[in-house]
């Protein structure tokens, strides 16, 4: 503040105001996670362009055909899809067993030491 301002009493206005209500607060409503430049550039991501989505998949297919012949990359794409479709069989909720004398079942609360001797 300026002296004179200081003198006055008068209180500088900001700079800027909402143009709905007048406020000159801001309030954060929600944050959004930015994604990886990994996640926007994958050559699957809807997000990748087009022409860099290609020269992946062309050096992909370069380096599976060097490491394993001409035909291995093709074959691999047919049979990815069939094992893909399988599903992972569901697993039982795991169950904590009680440790010896520290059974949650019992009407009352006791020292474990009580149990041990």
């Amino acid at each position: 503040m300026s002296a004179a301002d200081e003198e006055g009493g008068e209180v500088d206005q900001p700079d800027l105001l909402c143009e709905h209500c007048g406020s000159d607060r801001r309030e954060l409503l929600a944050q959004t996670a930015k994604p990886s430049w990994k996640e926007l550039m994958w050559r699957e991501s809807d997000s990748c362009p087009w022409w860099y989505a290609d020269l992946q998949r062309e050096s992909h297919r370069k380096f599976w055909a060097e490491s394993y012949g001409e035909d291995f990359h093709d074959w691999y794409l047919q049979t990815q899809v069939e094992s893909a479709k399988e599903h992972e069989q569901d697993r039982p909720p795991a169950i904590q067993l009680p440790l010896p004398g520290l059974a949650a079942s019992r009407p009352y609360q006791e020292s474990y030491l009580v149990d041990s001797f």
